[in-house]
């Protein structure tokens, strides 16, 4: 699961609140960015703040370089792939919280992704799915397809919910004639004539009849090839229906037995896009609520329906006129969240917690803005940020921070994420290079436990995956950061201020865009207080293997990665490390033989909880331990970007192993290699040991100048519609949701050079520009990524293009920007320093100033502990560096790369003397380029700088100019000491390396173009290698293997894009 920070999720809601979830046993969760089913529209996940994007592209910010053309432009562009995700205009979506445990009726699933992992909480769980699940098995849910009218209103008159949930899943053509527009009137008519006689008591199956209706308002959005829209009569039908539902007294029961019905009909009033119709049902929900509701769970779900229908309203025209005249929803949410403050530290806390966040949220109403400004000071100032009253001081602080952050001084809530994230995780402890963690109350044991249990699953997924510990390409999460709260209910208090995720779950894995040179990949976890008193970290392992997985396996993003059918592999191998052989529910589950393993290979999101994961993990296994070799092709294919040749591999292999299967299933399998470590060091016994940690935690990385942004003429004032210009400054630029997005057209196609430059405010802003599509992390041909807001980033524009690109990305508040084709230079950052030239350093320089990220030029860092790993950018060509590391303790090494993260194996230049005195020089071409200080024990207090210095880099190996005297040859075995001329293009050779080989070196010189080196112990290219060299506009390159291993290796030389005589040797030695 990989996070993209434009992505944002609602609370979790259950398959009859529109998203399809399920919760197993282990209370794993799929997510899956699902749209609410509406009649015409839906709402769906805010990708980016500039809702101005969506449809106007020309509202845009903008830069003019020249004055308009007479001349037709180019159309303008469309808004981001990555950052919108709905035709609607989207304002905030801050998470709603959902009620605890709340028991799921249907085996449906809401789909999870790499990009943001859920794992729902499972205390008690169990035994209500079991129950659920045994109801399912004895519907007879085919019974519906091909009944309707009198005939489908009987049906429904006689089952129950969860097999009526079924029906959301319903394609084709049984939907097209199932949810006719017929058909949901005559149900929505049935449901009003039932409506009159309703006792509070559910005999007559309200509660089925209304699913039903939902069902098919779902469908008809999913599929509108399947089900056409409806009409403005069948809206009539379900109003009346409301009207009757609404009417009688008996729907107003306070009981567990009306609270189904009461729900659903709540639910219905958004789904059917009815909230302004019954705004006094809302407000009735609101004033009635008391002590009564507050005892059952079930009437607590039923009131919490209603802020999903005021959250949607912000896509609801009707319902935004009628809170710009009439303002008695704001009154009722303001004496909710005052007359029930006693609901903190209950069970029905969330209902406190989303009062406030949808009071705040009417921010978007104009005429409502003055008043919620108020009752928002009102609400931060009585309360606070410690107990009990935290989480309605964060879910205010939340929403003013987003909806007013350029006034964030008046709450005086400016930053308050950074400093809350400091605050809450003091612990800080390193595992290893690859893995920390950051905890909210740890002790020393129980840290250590937390990282053998890891470190010890890590190992053996290396081994059972024959990864040879090779990231996929362009994956830089080179390390997990693993944070835990100290309970469920700290996690849900401060997790989605700090992170900005949905926390009504078991924690969340984001992987974020492993592309991304600043990428953090983090698991967001907690500790199971009903555990107590053991120490158990809940789905600690499971996620973890979503974690190599992504890194080691599946190239790219997770949308890439499941555009094949890999959900079976996925889930399957998660489970399948983590329980090894001893996952005795999936073992006996599938002595049933229920499905064909063909079958398990199509796995989806919606195939249901046990097909996913149990399923799932018998198919790993069986796999594993009957086809070995078919793993090993199926891993070559997911590593190398291959997923429509798998796609075709599993296509292939279709019913052929579905025999073998049946008989392994019933071969009573062993379960005597169990890789469950359930619990660690109880608090008792790991108190001796102490809270103190062995890691300073993340470098502090920010500008903080918090004091409300001025700008120096209201001309330049930053609004989302405003324009840019050529040296005009942008001033006080706020990010929403993670980014402030700017296109400007090249009006006379220039290919002059552009300065980008920002500074002030607080946060950290990182610069994207491209000319191609809008800039991000993963899409750029410019970035500025350092530490807080003051940087410089040069450009040039593209004659081949008119629109061009400039994003700015992260947390962030009254920055200034500037534009220029006049060269630009950063100014002092007061928090960070000037980059300018340090004095000598110390013998120990002491605090750790950067542990990983971008050096700046002249600089002294002060670094310790393990691997640290540094990029910097190259301006010009040939760029003549020296990095030298002194003082301190221990035996630092330095290792350069110009291609990627940089290591003891790939560096293309290395210093490795004894102790911490190191001097490295290097020439560097235009680019980023990448260090790592390295070392096989520990090192502290240690001085690095980075300076512009002479070069000592080794001249590559005198090769022979074979194309003098060769024809080009594209394919073929090399011999070692032997020239011979490449093709222009891409050529590929492989060679036999003899056992006792010390060093393979492989050297390309001589003719014209740009080519790049790529080798490794399978064929090699840009996205797949073991080592490469890629020295931009250049023939010489130079790639030396220490102590490679026996067999064939191969190499692949890329023309970039093209070359001629370049010549090509390897040597062994």
């Amino acid at each position: 699961m990989r996070f993209d920070a434009s992505l944002y999720y609602t609370r979790q809601i259950t398959p009859k609140e529109d998203l399809h979830c399920r919760q197993d046993k282990n209370g794993y969760t799929m997510k899956k960015i699902l749209l609410f089913a509406t009649i015409s529209l839906a709402v769906s996940i805010p990708a980016i703040a500039h809702d101005n994007h969506t449809n106007n592209p020309l509202a845009t910010n903008k830069l003019d370089l020249n004055p308009p053309q007479a001349q037709p432009s180019p159309r303008p562009p469309s808004a981001p792939i990555s950052q919108i995700e709905s035709h609607r205009a989207l304002l905030r979506e801050t998470p709603l919280m959902a009620s605890p445990n709340e028991p799921t009726p249907i085996d449906s699933l809401e789909v999870h992704s790499r990009q943001k992992r859920h794992i729902d909480v499972s205390e008690q769980p169990p035994l209500k799915l079991q129950s659920r699940s045994a109801a399912l098995q004895s519907d007879d849910c085919s019974d519906f397809v091909g009944k309707s009218g009198q005939a489908l209103v009987d049906q429904l008159s006689q089952s129950t919910p969860e097999c009526v949930g079924k029906l959301y899943s319903l394609k084709g053509s049984s939907a097209t004639a199932l949810f006719s527009e017929a058909n949901v009137v005559s149900v929505a008519n049935a449901i009003a004539t039932k409506a009159k006689d309703y006792t509070g008591v559910d005999v007559q199956h309200l509660e089925s009849h209304i699913y039903f209706v939902r069902a098919a308002l779902y469908v008809q959005f999913y599929s509108p090839n399947d089900v056409p829209a409806y009409s403005s009569a069948a809206k009539a039908s379900l109003k009346s229906a409301l009207n009757a539902l609404f009417a009688n007294a008996a729907i107003w029961t306070v009981s567990d037995d009306n609270a189904g019905v009461l729900k659903e009909a709540l639910i219905l009033i958004d789904s059917a896009e009815l909230g302004a119709d019954f705004n006094h049902v809302t407000i009735k929900v609101l004033t009635d609520y008391d002590a009564n509701w507050q005892a059952s769970f079930a009437m607590n779900a039923a009131a919490n329906s209603v802020f999903t229908t005021l959250f949607r309203a912000q896509w609801n025209d009707d319902m935004q006129a009628l809170f710009a005249r009439d303002q008695g929803i704001l009154d009722a949410l303001n004496n909710f969240q005052l007359e029930h403050r006693d609901l903190l530290g209950t069970n029905a806390e969330y209902l406190l917690v989303n009062s406030v966040k949808e009071l705040s949220r009417l921010y978007y109403i104009d005429a409502m803005r003055p008043r919620v400004t108020q009752l928002v000071k009102n609400i931060l100032s009585s309360t606070s940020k410690t107990e009990p009253s935290k989480v309605l001081w964060y879910a205010a602080a939340e929403m003013a921070d987003y909806y007013d952050r350029s006034h964030c001084n008046d709450y005086n809530i400016c930053g308050f994420k950074a400093q809350l994230e400091a605050d809450t995780l003091p612990f800080n402890w390193k595992c290893s290079d690859s893995l920390k963690i950051r905890a909210q109350d740890l002790y020393q044991d129980q840290a250590k436990w937390a990282c053998d249990v890891l470190t010890s699953q890590e190992s053996y997924f290396h081994s059972k995956l024959e990864t040879g510990m090779q990231p996929v390409g362009q994956d830089n999460n080179d390390d997990l950061e693993l944070v835990i709260f100290g309970s469920s209910s700290e996690y849900k208090s401060l997790a989605n201020s700090i992170f900005g995720i949905n926390t009504d779950n078991g924690g969340m894995y984001l992987e974020g865009s492993p592309a991304g040179l600043k990428n953090q990949a983090r698991f967001i976890a907690y500790e199971a207080e009903w555990r107590t008193p053991d120490f158990h970290v809940w789905n600690l392992q499971h996620e973890y293997v979503h974690y190599l997985d992504g890194r080691y396996n599946l190239f790219g993003d997770f949308s890439r990665g499941t555009t094949a059918n890999t959900i079976w592999w996925i889930e399957g191998l998660a489970e399948y490390i983590s329980y090894r052989d001893a996952n005795t529910a999936a073992i006996a589950m599938g002595e049933t033989g229920e499905f064909m393993l063909s079958t398990i290979f199509k796995n989806n999101y919606e195939s249901g909880q046990d097909r996913i994961y149990r399923w799932g993990y018998l198919a790993v296994r069986f796999m594993f331990e009957h086809h070995r070799d078919d793993v090993r092709q199926i891993l070559a294919y997911l590593r190398n970007d291959q997923y429509a040749e798998y796609q075709t591999f599993m296509d292939g292999i279709g019913t052929r192993y579905d025999n073998e299967w049946q008989g392994w299933l019933a071969s009573g399998l062993s379960t005597a290699d169990d890789g469950i470590v359930d619990k660690g060091p109880s608090d008792v016994d790991a108190e001796p040991s102490g809270r103190e940690g062995n890691w300073s935690g993340p470098a502090g990385t920010i500008s903080k100048d918090y004091s409300p942004c001025q700008v120096t003429n209201e001309a330049y004032r930053y609004t989302e519609s405003a324009s840019l210009k050529i040296d005009v400054p942008m001033e006080c630029i706020d990010s929403k949701l993670g980014r402030a997005s700017f296109s400007f057209t090249n009006t006379e196609r220039s290919a002059q050079d552009l300065w980008i430059k920002i500074g002030g405010g607080w946060g950290d802003a990182d610069i994207y520009f491209n000319s191609k599509g809008w800039a991000s992390p993963e899409q750029n041909q410019g970035a500025g990524i350092g530490n807080g807001n003051y940087q410089v980033i040069k450009v040039q524009l593209n004659p081949d293009e008119y629109w061009h690109y400039i994003t700015l990305s992260g947390d962030f508040g009254g920055v200034d920007m500037q534009v220029s084709t006049t060269e630009l230079f950063a100014d002092v950052d007061p928090d960070l320093g000037d980059g300018g030239v340090d004095p000598e350093p110390p013998a120990n320089c002491g605090a750790v100033t950067l542990d990983y990220g971008q050096l700046t030029l002249g600089k002294n860092e002060c670094i310790s502990g393990g691997r640290n790993s540094f990029y910097f950018w190259v301006e010009e060509d040939n760029t003549q560096f020296t990095v030298t590391t002194k003082g301190g303790s221990g035996d630092a090494n330095l290792y350069f790369n110009a291609s990627q993260w940089a290591d003891a194996e790939n560096a293309d230049a290395k210093s490795t003397q004894a102790g911490n005195q190191e001097s490295l020089s290097f020439s560097a071409n235009r680019g980023w380029r990448y260090i790592t200080v390295d070392t096989a024990t520990e090192f502290s207090g240690v001085t690095l700088t980075l300076n512009t210095g002479a070069s000592n880099t080794p001249t590559p190996a005198l090769i022979a100019n074979a194309c003098t005297t060769q024809s080009p040859l594209s394919h073929g075995e090399l011999s070692s000491g032997k020239a011979i001329c490449t093709a222009d293009g891409r050529s590929d050779y492989y060679l036999w390396v003899p056992e006792g080989t010390s060093q393979l070196s492989i050297n390309s010189a001589h003719g014209s173009g740009d080519v790049s080196l790529f080798s490794g112990t399978t064929w090699a290219n840009a996205q797949h290698f073991d080592a490469a060299s890629v020295t931009p506009a250049n023939t010489q390159e130079s790639i030396t293997v220490d102590a490679p291993s026996l067999g064939w290796y191969y190499i692949t030389v890329q023309s970039e894009p093209q070359s001629s005589g370049v010549a090509l040797q390897v040597d062994l030695r």
